[in-house]
């Protein structure tokens, strides 16, 4: 699984990785039959119902699409008891949480750490603050997973060569502003293919035919060919 992530983490964008981990998470859970799937359909799309519920938000403070939110997981989370009927008595205690700096790592109120799992605290945590959801997954992929699975691997020049063959091209993915060039060339100094042996091409109109040359003989001399 490590090795997976690793690898996958090779070809994803910064933004993408913790989606990745936390795929890998859900799927992990489901095979274990760990992962209700009321619980993740209503985690990916909240209350999609094109009618408001006919519960009155009890309190100014709370999101309108958060207690559309919460009195749809309060149907599905009958085992944690009337959530909503707990967020109209003790509005007070869930504002203070809600307006803390990091709801998603404090106690829910109410002694509701103690009824719901992590996932369905991570459910409530995204009723109330939307923008700590993010931070409340990371946490969620720790606890299951663990650290290391929120801490992608730095990527070097070295393990892409390792993964790579000579029959696979290597494709670079590049930001604006940067350039692989200068770590490619001190790659191939300190693996022989430094010197005549890395030709470099810049593509544009009318190079199509440069190109498949400098590729057939770079698989005849066994060069490395960077367009």
């Amino acid at each position: 699984t490590q090795n997976i992530y690793a690898y996958a983490c090779t070809g994803l964008f910064e933004i993408h990785k913790l989606l990745f981990s936390f795929q890998m998470t859900i799927k992990i859970l489901q095979a274990k039959n760990e992962m209700r799937l009321d619980d993740l359909d209503f985690f990916v799309k909240g209350n999609i119902s094109l009618e408001k519920s006919p519960r009155k938000k009890p309190h100014a403070w709370i999101p309108d699409q958060g207690w559309e939110d919460l009195v749809k997981f309060n149907e599905i989370c009958a085992d944690g008891g009337d959530i909503a009927g707990m967020v109209e008595r003790s509005g007070e205690q869930f504002r203070k949480w809600s307006e803390c700096d990091d709801p998603e790592s404090q106690s829910l109120p109410c002694g509701l750490n103690d009824k719901l799992d992590n996932f369905r605290r991570l459910c409530v945590v995204k009723c109330f603050r939307v923008d700590r959801v993010y931070n409340g997954v990371t946490n969620y992929v720790t606890e299951k997973m663990g650290e290391k699975f929120v801490t992608p691997p730095v990527v070097t020049f070295e393990a892409i060569f390792e993964q790579s063959s000579p029959i696979s091209p290597v494709v670079f993915i590049l930001s604006p502003g940067s350039d692989p060039a200068s770590d490619l060339m001190k790659l191939a100094d300190r693996t022989g293919f430094g010197g005549n042996r890395l030709k470099f091409l810049a593509m544009g109109q009318g190079q199509e035919k440069a190109a498949l040359q400098l590729l057939e003989t770079a698989v005849t001399r066994g060069q490395w060919l960077m367009l």
